[in-house]
């Protein structure tokens, strides 16, 4: 009977162990029932692109960057609600006192387009 080293044994006994654990957790059933983050990116993703799109058609906020512009959309429908609601050239004029480089027909552009995609149901 050939002896082996003490090394050799602890590494055969980590490999076995590895080995073991290897299987632990990879359950189908484990990862299917856990939600998918990517559609809920995917869509926020969507809806980004559909505000841009929406005023990008009006060709006036096309010098300034995208995440800027959906910041804005964004802000009409979550800070400025109320106010939307109550009087939308208020909040429009909000949303240039946010960002002193759009005009009062910009900041309406965005507000609109918002409306449309971030809140539909909040239309004055």
């Amino acid at each position: 009977m050939a002896r082996q080293s003490p090394v050799m044994a602890a590494t055969a006994v980590i490999l076995l162990t590895t080995a073991g654990l290897a299987g632990c957790g990879s359950d189908a059933s484990n990862s299917a029932a856990l939600p998918s983050q990517s559609s809920a990116l995917s869509a926020d993703e969507e809806k980004d692109a559909q505000f841009l799109k929406i005023v990008g058609k009006q060709g006036v906020l096309s010098a300034k960057p995208d995440m800027d512009l959906v910041k804005l959309g964004r802000i009409v429908c979550q800070d400025n609600l109320g106010m939307l609601q109550a009087n939308p050239g208020l909040a429009a004029a909000e949303l240039v006192s946010e960002d002193r480089s759009l005009t009062q027909a910009e900041a309406e552009i965005v507000q609109q387009a918002a409306i449309k995609v971030y809140c539909p149901g909040a239309a004055p």
